[in-house]
């Protein structure tokens, strides 16, 4: 991996190095589980090992360029996809001993702080402006990343941090902290419809989105019933004898198009009540402390909405094999 991640890249002026170390379920590695206790004083904790850093660039940097007091930010790859920890290295790499002996490449190195913290998606930092070059953005492979002086601090002042979480930081990494937190840019679509293939924030939008439309219709004077989990619409809304079913969508895209189900179709076309379309677009998600958090967008309410055939565009197919 040749190019300007070379050694020397990540040192800052004070002579530590700042490193990205990768860890994946599909290996068995997940820092969420490792982690999860906060240090003691004076403790320490063994990571890596043969089985875990198989890059041979990794195993290099490793045994030659780690150094004591270093940072790290700690990369899940499986499932999020995300930096989800902060932490401090407490030894150079070393071979495990076994019966007094050394054995294994070296790649053994100990941590005396760590620290979870809510996720930065890689998403996210790859559309920023000053990370997007980054070494972690450029190459998914390898379990250790060369991160710049620059490239730190624009991290930590775009990770959701919280006050004691930011004072922890300062006083472990001895580093100034300014963290706000960084809104989730829009990933590509996964079908022409904008729907998010993120689970995690696919819940968040349409939480938020079914919010507001709930809000919206008790402002109106209906009862509102939320039937997402037991019927092809998402609200029933009732005013007296009238019968409103809603369907709620949320993007954050400019609400183009959206999917629907065939199960959704029938219901606006059916007859004995009248169905809407309420739609939330340019919706922003950010990082926070508690988690993922959806704000803003700009909504609209679809009347006495029945989709054309004109207007819809089948985007798969149920297809039954012959016998």
């Amino acid at each position: 991996m040749g190019g300007k991640f070379t050694e020397g890249y990540n040192r800052f002026a004070n002579g530590r190095h700042a490193w990205m170390f990768q860890a994946s379920d599909e290996a068995g590695m997940n820092f969420t589980t490792l982690l999860a206790v906060p240090p003691r004083r004076g403790q320490k904790m063994k990571m890596g090992g043969d089985s875990w850093i198989s890059s041979p660039t990794s195993r290099k940097r490793i045994q030659e360029e780690f150094q004591p007091g270093d940072f790290m930010f700690l990369y899940q790859a499986e499932p999020q996809e995300a930096v989800v920890g902060l932490a401090r290295l407490a030894s150079r790499g070393y071979a495990q001993r076994q019966q007094g002996r050394p054995e294994g490449k070296g790649t053994f190195f100990d941590l005396d702080w760590w620290m979870l913290m809510t996720p930065l998606r890689r998403t996210a930092f790859e559309a920023d402006p000053m990370l997007k070059a980054m070494e972690k953005s450029r190459f998914r492979m390898g379990s250790i990343s060369r991160v710049s002086e620059t490239e730190a601090r624009r991290l930590l002042a775009i990770i959701a941090l919280n006050e004691e979480q930011r004072i922890q930081v300062e006083r472990e990494w001895r580093l100034a902290v300014t963290s706000s937190g960084l809104p989730i840019p829009p990933s590509p679509p996964s079908n022409e419809g904008g729907r998010e293939a993120d689970p995690e924030l696919r819940s968040v939008i349409e939480e938020y989105s079914m919010f507001l439309a709930q809000e919206h219709y008790n402002s109106l004077g209906y009862d509102v019933e939320n039937t997402a989990s037991t019927q092809p619409f998402d609200l029933r809304c009732r005013k007296g004898k009238e019968e409103v079913r809603v369907e709620v969508k949320g993007t954050r895209s400019d609400g183009s198009a959206v999917e629907l189900t065939a199960a959704e179709v029938n219901n606006a076309r059916g007859t004995g009540w009248r169905t809407e379309l309420f739609i939330v677009t340019k919706i922003t998600v950010k990082s926070s402390d508690t988690g993922l958090v959806a704000d803003g967008g700009e909504w609209r309410r679809f009347e006495s909405w029945n989709p054309r055939d004109e207007d819809l565009s089948p985007t798969r197919y149920r297809y039954t094999l012959p016998r």
